[in-house]
């Protein structure tokens, strides 16, 4: 059953009950001096014309309830509070308008925000056309607000959220348009609001969350500041609302990629079976199309096992070559080793990897007396910048080692930012006579790459 309480302006849950939804705000700063530090912006009498605007066609199926944050003072709700949790955990969100004075809208924020949520393994909130979405997002003010918004400084937004298990139907989230939006962090609650902050709130309660009395968590009903990562009071909410025991499939995350060296990658996060949660599981990586089997899941997860209420070690960090080369999508998956349920996609995230392979250029080909030749340039190997690499010459199908590069080239450390002795200016006899074509190549000598062509001229050798 859902309990009313009256809106109150900047402390506690504002809440109005009306065929099973509830309505209530999120407040940003602490009231005005002469309403006093618990300042009431609304009175009871305002309930009824309000919930009379609420009803929308399709929105506010009973068993669901609208929550937001306020702004400053106490608040009686236990640690964490779930109102309720959907029948599905792939959730979808959709945009039926934008902020025009933000670069995108303002739906970079929110997709921010959802991705906090995506990153616990329990739901999936993607994007789509806000005709099919089951969250529609909107920027309102004023009585445009389905239940009406209270102007700058005082409710930010409002959301829907279920009240009941296996909720199955379509939701409201409201951002106030009389405040000031940002993109960027804030460090105080003062103008203006981080959209990402309030949002990650939001998406809390249309998930299920109801607000936590833990300051420092993300459901805490003030907003006081950017406080956009989910603490271990907001995983255990969503851990209570979303179980670990429902759905055979493996969880997990992936947390992190780098390339901490050319043609390599780096790889974190976390995943584990609920079939047999106290095991390891594999951890398979794709990096495009290419394959990396991580093995089973060795490192200590202690936030992990905190949040699941489980024991084992479920972390991973792999790094492995690729021959994947600039902008790639590395997708991480739990396979299924135990039990009922498929592999599953834990996280994608993309990286840029560098080439490891030897670059350089040929700079010069002369045929400076009759069959000889002389050539200069530089190379160096991105997998030992310091390092002197070799260079091979052909002439045609002659082929010619010219070692180590020795030479100075201040040019080339400076423009790459590197350290050594990458130049090379070698003469040599030939057996070859009149035009021939003339190409250098940097030898591989140091970690993943290969062989690669730095240049080629065309000389007459008489």
């Amino acid at each position: 059953m859902v309990q009313l309480s009256y809106p109150l302006r900047r402390r506690l849950l504002a809440s109005i009950v009306l065929s099973g939804v509830v309505v209530s705000g999120c407040a940003s700063q602490a009231p005005p001096t002469s309403q006093g530090s618990h300042g009431i912006s609304r009175p009871e009498s305002a309930l009824p014309a309000t919930a009379a605007r609420l009803p929308v066609e399709g929105f506010g199926a009973a068993g669901a309830v609208v929550h937001g944050t306020v702004g400053s003072g106490a608040t009686t709700v236990s640690p964490y509070l779930v109102s309720g949790s959907w029948s599905k955990r792939s959730l979808t969100y959709g945009f039926a308008n934008a902020l025009g004075y933000l670069s995108d809208g303002g739906r970079g924020s929110v997709r921010s925000a959802a991705a906090r949520w995506n990153g616990t393994g329990r739901v999936t909130l993607s994007e789509v056309p806000a005709a099919s979405a089951d969250i529609v997002i909107s920027f309102r003010s004023g009585s445009a607000c389905f239940t009406p918004c209270d102007g700058r400084n005082g409710v930010l937004a409002w959301t829907e959220t279920p009240v009941k298990s296996g909720f199955d139907g379509r939701l409201r989230m409201v951002f106030d348009t009389a405040e000031t939006w940002s993109d960027s962090t804030r460090a105080n609650n003062s103008q203006p609001i981080d959209l990402m902050a309030v949002a990650v709130h939001e998406l809390g309660h249309a998930i299920g969350l109801g607000h936590s009395a833990n300051p420092s968590a993300v459901m805490w009903p003030n907003y006081v500041s950017s406080r956009r990562t989910l603490t271990a009071d907001d995983l255990a909410a969503i851990a209570a609302a979303y179980p670990s025991t429902v759905g055979a499939d493996p969880r997990g995350a992936l947390d992190a990629v780098t390339s901490p060296a050319p043609g390599v990658i780096r790889v974190g996060g976390w995943s584990f079976d609920p079939s047999n949660s106290t095991a390891s599981n594999q951890v398979h990586v794709y990096v495009g199309t290419e394959g990396h089997n991580l093995g089973a899941t060795g490192g200590s997860r202690a936030d992990v096992n905190k949040t699941f209420g489980i024991s084992g070690t479920h972390g991973f960090d792999a790094t492995f070559t690729t021959a994947a080369i600039g902008s790639v999508n590395v997708c991480a998956y739990g396979i299924n080793n135990f039990g009922p349920g498929a592999n599953v996609q834990i996280g994608c995230k993309t990286v840029i990897v560098k080439s490891p392979s030897p670059t350089g250029a040929l700079d010069s080909v002369t045929s400076p007396a009759p069959g000889v030749i002389r050539v200069g340039g530089w190379s160096f190997d991105p997998s030992s910048p310091a390092a002197s690499n070799q260079v091979h010459v052909y002439v045609g199908a002659e082929g010619h080692n010219l070692g180590a590069t020795t030479g100075t080239r201040a040019d080339v450390n400076r423009i790459y930012g590197i350290a050594g002795r990458h130049g090379y200016d070698a003469t040599f006899k030939t057996a070859t006579r009149g035009s021939v074509k003339v190409c250098a190549y940097g030898i591989n000598n140091f970690g993943p790459g290969q062989n690669t062509q730095i240049g080629c001229k065309t000389i007459t050798v008489r």
